[in-house]
């Protein structure tokens, strides 16, 4: 193995919806409507901060700060906990 190919970062992340623990096959159709809810409480006019209650572990973190980039509008204030 050559190392020189190591660390391996992608030019450009990409995101998806978990899979359904029962069919990797498909995306979990829980998560994906949670997913949709937290956008459709984000966007409302009458939100104007958020809070990040996600876990607390690198992963959790990751994912609740990714939620708040594509999802948050700008002159939003977000908390981190």
């Amino acid at each position: 193995m050559e190392m020189e190919n190591f660390p391996f970062i992608p030019s450009k992340f990409r995101y998806k919806v978990k899979s359904d623990p029962r069919n990797k096959g498909k995306e979990d159709l829980g998560a994906k409507k949670q997913l949709k809810i937290i956008y459709q409480l984000i966007k409302r006019n009458d939100v104007d901060s958020v809070i990040s209650a996600c876990d607390y572990d690198r992963e959790g973190q990751v994912i609740g700060i990714r939620l708040f980039i594509i999802y948050i509008q700008k002159n939003r204030y977000i908390a981190y906990y």
